[in-house]
């Protein structure tokens, strides 16, 4: 019998304690270190841009925190594939999203920043000019002459000029001076004068003034600054005054003037009609004063006809047509517009108005609500709404002899369309054709308003809150054959201010930037 205190000897080897495996987790780091820069970058990116309040940008960082941590536990082991290559898809969507928004954004930037600055400058063509039958073959053939220049417009440009030539053919010329563009053209014509500087866009508005064929000797190229910012006043716009309305025609007036307090600001928009884009110098076509107070979400838009009869900066005594007023530079268009309001104009914004209408095809056209059936350049337009491409955009904010010929339908078909192509800029949809929009808007604006307060503006209309209280107000007068001296000595309609309408605007001004609620006059 077996003795059972003996074991017998196992077939199978003794148990071992077997080690798990360690989770392999590179492949979810590597994939976290590749897109962790992109996706911070793209946060800096929007950072920069200035348009998303802070809570915004956190809560965007902490949700691509929590994607890439996502990603890594996915990753992290690349036994399990199904997971891995859904982690790889997930991260290359990401990657594509962040960089494609860091592009987006950077164009946005650059793009804004090249419109909001706080200074404009151009480069404005100097010409000196004399008759076709001259026998002048070089500014050096008249330097025994006396050189015609304007008296004030343009001024350092022309002595910058004359500096240059002083240098070049060695000889000081001797100046004589005109108040006036027409006067300088009507003496070279007539020849009382000989030789002229004067720029270029001058005779391209006041052609039919030249009654003899003229020539220029040579050309020359200043840059100058168009506009700036202008110095505050040091007086408080603490204390509101009511405006009279009755001093509105002193040029500087003293004494009570609309100024913003707080937050609130004012911008001239001033509308160009040229066929050679946003120049220096061209005709006002349109002349619009913006006040806006972010605070009480409230925003006016005064519209002035640009045919208005009134004093410039430039003029003096003699009246003047606004619209001519941008031939000596948007700052005395300004100017005249804070003389004819008695009040101060914190910034300028210009545009292109053919270039706008580029805007409107980007866009995939706009709806305009005309009051009125008409028919204008080949186009039909309909009491109502009409859907319009850049041409036919163009053709309804020009037409005015299908109302008589007044300016007062034309303002309010150009502020219309305008609203209509802001409207469809904020419209969602937009950001399909985000390229081809920038690529229309660019070179059709420009403007004195800080970069830091459009973008304060984008954030504040981000964060939410009550609708605007936007209120249209076009000023009236009255078409008469008027005659102006300055620019363009001829008989020419003008329309002469209503002073009732004058002063409801500086009163709807008024309560823009002190009230709580502005009303309609």
């Amino acid at each position: 019998m077996a003795d059972p205190s003996k074991k017998l000897p196992s077939a199978l080897p003794e148990n071992k304690a077997v080690k798990p495996k360690k989770t392999p987790i590179w492949p979810g780091l590597l994939l976290c270190l590749a897109l962790a820069p992109v996706m911070g970058y793209f946060i800096y990116s929007l950072h920069k841009l200035q348009f998303f309040p802070g809570p915004v940008l956190g809560a965007l960082g902490l949700l691509l925190f929590l994607l890439l941590l996502v990603i890594y536990l996915l990753a992290r082991d690349y036994r399990k594939r199904g997971r891995t290559v859904f982690a790889i898809f997930l991260a290359l969507l990401l990657g594509t999203g962040a960089t494609m928004g860091s592009v987006f954004t950077a164009r946005l930037g650059n793009f804004f920043a090249g419109i909001f600055r706080q200074e404009l400058t151009h480069t404005v063509t100097m010409g000196l000019y004399v008759r076709a039958d001259d026998s002048a073959q070089s500014p050096a053939d008249l330097k025994n002459e006396a050189f015609g220049l304007l008296k004030e417009a343009d001024r350092r440009e022309a002595e910058e000029v004359l500096t240059g030539l002083v240098r070049q053919h060695d000889f000081i010329p001797t100046i004589q001076e005109f108040d006036s563009p027409a006067a300088l053209i009507a003496a070279l014509c007539s020849g009382s004068t000989r030789v002229i500087l004067l720029g270029d866009f001058y005779l391209e508005a006041m052609g039919d003034l030249v009654t003899v064929p003229l020539r220029a000797l040579d050309m020359y190229s200043v840059k100058t600054q168009v506009a700036s910012v202008p110095a505050k006043s040091d007086e408080s716009p603490e204390t509101p005054e009511t405006p009279s309305g009755d001093s509105h025609q002193n040029l500087r007036p003293q004494g009570s003037i609309l100024k913003a307090g707080g937050q609130a600001f004012a911008v001239y928009i001033s509308g160009i009609d040229s066929r050679r884009g946003l120049v220096s110098r061209s005709l006002s076509d349109v002349n619009i004063i913006a006040v806006i107070n972010p605070t009480t979400r409230q925003a006016a838009l005064i519209s002035t006809p640009r045919d208005y009869y009134v004093n410039t900066p430039i003029s003096g005594s003699a009246k003047d047509k606004l619209t001519h007023a941008g031939l000596y530079g948007v700052d005395v268009s300004r100017q005249t517009m804070e003389s004819l309001y008695e009040m101060e104009i914190d910034y300028v914004f210009r545009l292109d108005f053919t270039g706008f209408m580029r805007i409107v095809d980007a866009l995939g056209g706009i709806d305009v609500e005309s009051d009125a059936d008409f028919y204008a350049e080949g186009y039909h337009f309909v009491k109502g709404t009409n859907h319009l491409d850049g041409a036919a955009a163009l053709a309804f904010v020009r037409e005015r002899k299908a109302f008589g010929g007044s300016n007062q339908s034309r303002d309010s078909h150009q502020m219309a369309v305008i609203q209509a192509v802001f409207k469809k800029l904020l419209s969602p949809q937009m950001l399909v054709r985000f390229n081809e929009i920038l690529d229309a808007l660019e070179g059709a604006f420009e403007s004195t308003i800080p970069y830091e307060l459009m973008a304060s503006l984008v954030r504040q209309e981000l964060a939410g809150g009550k609708d605007w209280n936007l209120i249209n107000y076009p000023v009236t007068g009255q078409d008469v054959n008027g005659y102006t001296s300055f620019s363009h000595p001829s008989p020419d309609w003008v329309t002469l201010p209503d002073e009732a309408s004058i002063r409801a605007a500086k009163q709807l001004m008024w309560e823009v930037y002190y009230k709580e609620t502005a009303t309609a006059p």
